[in-house]
């Protein structure tokens, strides 16, 4: 679990980023076999994925809902901006070229609300390494995230959260 405090009077933005890299986790289905990952997952959305030798690899990027909590404290404040990122590895010791990789997970939203507030998440997957086709720094959630932070052209609909 990650957690963050501070002693101010105001939450300033949450702007995390971790790359490790494991022994023993599944990169190629971390959702359902217990990897490292943004929890809890509520609502997943339909998961694609293709034979990749003799294992699969996912087609699209799958997105969930999971929560991150604000204390009472905040009410009434500013909107704070989470954006946290992992990346986790599987170890290139252990594994055959072509089976050596990673996935993301990305946690971007916005949220101006106490308690435990409903978020939703996005996984990515880079198998092999190099092959950026699931990148999630370059979905629509991503740039939906940053395009309303750099402009005063609010998307109506974004597909990452703002909570208010």
């Amino acid at each position: 679990m990650l957690g963050f405090r501070t002693n101010e009077t105001r939450l300033k933005d949450i702007n995390y980023g971790v790359s490790f890299v494991a022994d023993y986790f599944d990169i190629f289905d971390p959702i359902n076999n217990g990897s490292p990952m943004l929890f809890p997952v509520e609502s997943l959305s339909n998961i694609s994925s293709v034979p990749y030798g003799e294992y699969t690899k996912y087609t699209s990027n799958p997105t969930y809902d999971t929560y991150v909590y604000l204390s009472d404290n905040l009410k009434g404040g500013e909107n704070v901006s989470f954006f946290v990122y992992l990346s986790a590895n599987n170890d290139p010791n252990e594994w055959p070229e072509k089976y050596r990789g990673r996935y993301n997970n990305l946690l971007a939203a916005k949220v101006n609300d106490t308690g435990y507030v409903k978020v939703r998440a996005i996984m990515g997957q880079e198998v092999p390494w190099g092959d950026h086709t699931l990148n999630v720094l370059s979905t629509q959630y991503f740039l939906d995230f940053y395009a309303d932070e750099t402009s005063d052209n609010v998307n109506e609909t974004p597909s990452y959260t703002e909570v208010e």
